[in-house]
């Protein structure tokens, strides 16, 4: 999928094997709230050696705990996206990160989210993999008093792809 070459018959068989990964009672959840980098690195690591792990997913880089809480929010958020780039480099692992949009996207008349849009997004940018954008316009259709041109649809923009196509 990374590469672009994900074929129309990977869309069946895709829904298959995330099923196959739900049922084998591998998924952990930690709710605690304002985690640091070396706290979730620290969680990571030990599902890891127990039990073996692929991905983790972060709601959101906002919500992560900075080591330096007098930093500017953007070399918190910097520092954030570095560590959580290692962890992932160093465990061999997937790290799927969520990100808040800044208000810029507001004041375009094409609504569609592209990265400068993302809050405090410098080092996100840099330090990504990938960056995948989430458009439904659908979202825009009632403010705007406009007929939604692709009702019910979600579009995935790549808007960074370092190994592959956008």
């Amino acid at each position: 999928m990374s590469k672009g070459l994900i074929k129309d018959t990977d869309f069946n068989v895709t829904p298959k094997e995330a099923g196959e990964i739900a049922f084998k009672n591998n998924v952990f959840i930690n709710c605690r709230t304002r985690l640091s980098v070396a706290e979730i690195r620290a969680e990571a690591k030990k599902i890891k050696i127990q039990n073996g792990l692929d991905v983790v997913f972060i709601d959101h880089i906002g919500k992560v705990r900075p080591d330096k809480l007098k930093a500017t929010k953007n070399d918190q958020i910097g520092q954030i996206s570095e560590g959580l780039k290692n962890m992932a480099m160093d465990l061999d692992i997937c790290c799927v990160v969520l990100s808040q949009l800044n208000r810029e996207v507001e004041k375009r008349s094409n609504k569609r989210p592209i990265m400068s849009d993302l809050r405090d997004s410098g080092c996100i940018e840099q330090d990504a993999d990938e960056i995948l954008m989430l458009y439904r316009d659908d979202y825009y259709e009632g403010r705007e008093n406009r007929p939604s041109k692709s009702p019910g649809l979600l579009e995935i923009l790549v808007a960074k792809n370092r190994d592959g196509f956008t």
